[in-house]
């Protein structure tokens, strides 16, 4: 699992590691898996009232993910993401979603370019010294320098062994698969082992097949240019035909629109009827969410008045 650490330019009593949920998977995202009670917390600008509150999220250099997606539950109705030197990569304007005891909910969520590290600055608060936060969730991916060490790792000797024995013949593309890893060998074998040989390897790769494609789409143009002429002529003789009557059709045709027609309306009302449902059935969804949210903030405030 990946470690990770949080800092937050506001205080909060709570630990703020609480309002932070890491997932590996890519499924839809629902706000109440990951809002919480528990992972509701208060942060307070107790040193000076004018500062913005920022919290920066640091996934560890031993770790093999990087984060590739943010969902965000919390006061802020616009929030700006920036990278691990601070560079600035997007503002996003949260979708509203209830109001309850003087407390806002708003949600975010947002892909970004994979990183070890993002910043986000919470802005257009309700309150200018507070804010709750409700939850975040971060979605991590594999880092391609992972995925490329794994390739990078393929015994290459044992493959050509097994292939032997088995006496299987290679497909085209698994043979130039076979040349590509081998090439990346014998360039190993020089020097240390660095993931960006292979990618050089790749690169040259893709460079020479896209140069054959190149080629054989312009035979194809080449030999495709005399057909088409030779299709026109074809349409002009049966355009001159069907002047003459000869081929005269039109009734068949009429009735076959119609059948078209009709086809048509079908599928269309099919379709729209399918959409209905499931927009009824996410409606319900998000209702549901909204009565969590609200029953997590009655709670909040039940706590908070004891």
């Amino acid at each position: 699992m990946a470690v990770f650490t949080i800092f937050s330019s506001w205080d909060s009593e709570k630990k703020l590691e609480n309002a932070v949920s890491v997932h590996y998977d890519s499924e839809c995202t629902r706000i109440d898996n990951f809002v919480q009670l528990e992972t509701c917390v208060e942060l307070k600008s107790a040193k000076n009232p004018d500062s913005n509150c920022y919290i920066r999220i640091n996934i560890s250099e031993s770790s093999l993910f990087l984060i590739s997606k943010l969902s965000l539950v919390s006061e802020a109705r616009v929030i700006e993401l920036y990278g691990p030197n601070d560079e600035y990569i997007s503002t996003c304007h949260a979708e509203y979603m209830d109001d309850f005891e003087d407390c806002a909910v708003y949600f975010v969520e947002t892909m970004i370019t994979p990183s070890s590290e993002i910043n986000i600055k919470f802005a257009r608060l309700k309150h200018m010294n507070r804010m709750w936060l409700y939850g975040i969730r971060l979605q991590l991916s594999q880092s391609l320098t992972t995925e490329i060490t794994k390739l990078a790792n393929i015994n290459l000797k044992n493959v050509t062994d097994r292939l032997k024995d088995s006496n299987c013949t290679l497909s085209e593309k698994a043979e130039s698969c076979r040349k590509f890893l081998q090439s990346y060998g014998v360039s190993e074998s020089k020097y240390e082992s660095d993931p960006q040989i292979l990618l050089k390897v790749l690169e040259s790769q893709n460079n020479s097949t896209t140069k054959d494609t190149s080629r054989n789409m312009s035979k194809r143009f080449h030999n495709l240019v005399p057909l088409l002429f030779k299709s026109e002529d074809i349409m002009k003789n049966v355009t001159e035909i069907n002047c003459n009557g000869t081929l005269n059709k039109s009734s068949e045709i009429e009735d076959l629109k119609k059948y078209i027609d009709h086809k048509l309306q079908e599928i269309e009302q099919n379709l729209f009827s399918k959409i209905e449902n499931q927009i009824e059935q996410l409606q319900n969804e998000q209702n549901q969410q909204y009565n969590n949210i609200l029953s997590l903030l009655n709670s909040i405030h039940k706590q908070q008045s004891k």
